[in-house]
């Protein structure tokens, strides 16, 4: 007897994946929310993270899209929560702003 492929599948990939996604929203909330040049350590980690975090909010709903397209799109899937996350982030550090 076959058994029918998983359509979901909870795998450390799609939770690695789910964690920078909302590390991406809370950095850009964060950034619009308080003025980081005020507190020296903050602005530095801000000033070290920027350009992995710039790389990260664009390639990341991309790949989270790839990865989703291939669980057939379901709703129970993490990779939808995580492109889910990247655009929330941006509208509400866009609004706060």
């Amino acid at each position: 007897m076959i058994d029918a492929p998983r359509v979901y599948e909870r795998s450390k990939k799609a939770f690695l994946i789910l964690s920078l996604s909302l590390f991406i929203m809370l950095y850009w909330i964060i950034g619009s929310a308080i003025n980081v040049y005020f507190y020296p350590v903050v602005s530095v980690i801000f000033e070290i993270l920027w350009l992995p975090v710039l790389i990260l909010t664009f390639a990341l709903p991309v790949l989270s899209f790839m990865w989703w397209s291939k669980e057939h799109y379901s709703y129970k899937s993490i990779y939808l929560y995580s492109i889910l996350a990247v655009f929330v982030g941006a509208i509400v550090a866009n609004v706060i702003h």
